[in-house]
């Protein structure tokens, strides 16, 4: 019977430290859901065990089934829309700092509700397998707090100096509507900032791709694309924050590097999220796929007449001027060949 006891405590620790950081997700998308209009910025993906919920640039949600995940996740963008977008960064501190001071006094109320003091807390594990769980849920709470607290002290330490903050300004010099020429932007292991985690610098490099594109230096994209690739094939699914990189990979491999392997192997990996994005990007990337890749012309004009349609309302300045012109690019062949 102790054995058993012993088992079972063991494993609701661990229960209730999952619970612990899936109830810290659930919290800050609820927090970034009523805060995030108040500064400047929008709920623009969610993922929940694989269900991923993507809001398009219309405001609409759209709902696709990918694999199974035990994570709970969410995004929020700049909204391009708000006339409350002036200053992102520093809009952006005060937007993370004010959710994790909410979170830190609530998991601090909900530690001392269970156990009363941090003494009994600290002793209150092998009490009981009731106790092992509501204590490993705390401590859950309690780590999630600090790790928070530790990226986002970090990140406001090295404003001006990480990559992370480069990249905020570059798209709010973007969306303020500077050409992607005025940005002058280099390789990434020549930018004088602090490398980021593999996301930002995935980020940062499809922004310099789509910089290259916009310049006519397709040779160049080589380079980006190949770190690109190699840190998306770590992974058997994407990542709600990889859903770009993904796109242009399958852009890239179906337009200028044209690899059909390669192309079909990132097209899978965020399959149910492009087949539910009805923004022009998502649908001009899969009219190049058709037409590069399947040979299909049929296929790609149906794409791009969707991608033509919505690219009125895609992202703004730079951004859009891009789309439309790749969207043309397209359009001009298929229109030569009689599609």
């Amino acid at each position: 019977m102790e054995y058993f006891l012993f088992i079972l405590g063991f494993i609701l620790i661990w229960v209730g430290v999952l619970c612990a950081f899936w109830f810290s997700a659930l919290l800050n998308l609820l927090m970034s859901y009523l805060l995030a209009p108040k500064f400047g910025q929008c709920l623009s993906a969610v993922s929940v065990f694989g269900i991923n919920y993507i809001r398009g640039m219309n405001g609409n949600w759209t709902k696709s089934k990918g694999r199974f995940s035990l994570r709970i996740q969410h995004k929020c963008s700049i909204d391009i829309s708000s006339k409350n977008n002036d200053d992102v960064n520093e809009k952006n501190w005060q937007f993370m700092g004010i959710k994790l001071l909410i979170s830190a006094v609530l998991f601090l109320l909900i530690t001392f509700l269970f156990f009363g003091s941090i003494r009994r807390f600290i002793y209150s594990f092998n009490s009981s397998p009731l106790d092992n769980f509501l204590t490993a849920f705390c401590l859950g709470l309690i780590i999630s707090v600090t790790v928070s607290a530790v990226v986002t002290l970090r990140e406001r330490l090295n404003v001006g100096r990480s990559l992370a903050w480069y990249i905020d300004t570059l798209t709010q010099r973007i969306r303020n509507g500077e050409p992607f020429s005025a940005l002058e932007l280099r390789p990434l292991n020549e930018l004088p900032y602090k490398s980021g985690s593999g996301y930002e610098n995935d980020f940062y490099n499809t922004l310099y791709m789509m910089y290259l594109i916009s310049e006519g230096r397709y040779d160049e994209m080589k380079v980006p694309a190949y770190e690109m690739t190699s840190h998306m094939r770590m992974y058997t699914s994407a990542s709600i924050y990889a859903t770009g990189t993904l796109y242009m990979l399958v852009f890239y491999y179906s337009r200028y590097d044209c690899q059909p392997p390669l192309a079909n192997e990132f097209l899978e990996k965020v399959r149910d999220k492009i087949a539910a994005d009805n923004d022009a990007n998502a649908r001009r990337v899969l009219a190049y796929h058709a037409y590069c890749i399947e040979g299909d012309r049929q296929k790609a004009r149906f794409f791009l007449d969707q991608a033509a349609a919505a690219s009125d309302i895609f992202s703004t300045g730079a951004e859009r001027d891009l789309e439309k012109r790749l969207i043309a690019e397209l359009d001009e062949k298929l229109r030569s060949e009689g599609s």
